[in-house]
């Protein structure tokens, strides 16, 4: 039996064509870390990213399903409405993030996209009732 090869940088492809045997990957996202809340990523993903018709479809689902795996693996003590809150507290956070890319120099397509996908995000999930 053959050893598994180690951890690589993953250029796209995750098997090997000549023998299609299939690799793990590994990822590690450094960017950007810190210890804070794991909405914020999610926000990240979601409400700076994703146009409102796929945000409507999929959000919802998707938070759901990160609080479900967090109750298998034992979180506890932690509900919807907390996960709820935190998430609409990152959206504030991600209505920002297009004035770091302005700032610098990102293509304008980008910052323009982020800037109405985490916009409107904040005002369909009534994020400004949390700042009061």
């Amino acid at each position: 039996m053959m050893e598994p090869s180690p951890p690589r940088p993953c250029p796209g492809r995750t098997d090997d064509r000549r023998t299609r045997r299939r690799h793990p990957v590994v990822l590690i996202d450094w960017q950007l870390w810190d210890i804070r809340l794991a909405a914020i990523d999610l926000a990240f993903l979601i409400a700076l990213h994703w146009s409102p018709p796929r945000r409507a479809a999929l959000e919802q689902p998707l938070l759901r399903h990160y609080y479900e795996a967090l109750a298998q693996h034992g979180v506890a003590g932690y509900s919807w409405d907390d996960l709820w809150d935190d998430y609409r507290r990152a959206v504030i956070i991600m209505t920002l993030i297009p004035m770091g890319q302005f700032r610098r120099g990102s293509p304008a397509g980008v910052v323009w996209f982020d800037l109405q996908d985490s916009t409107a995000a904040f005002q369909e999930l009534n994020c400004a009732e949390l700042l009061d």
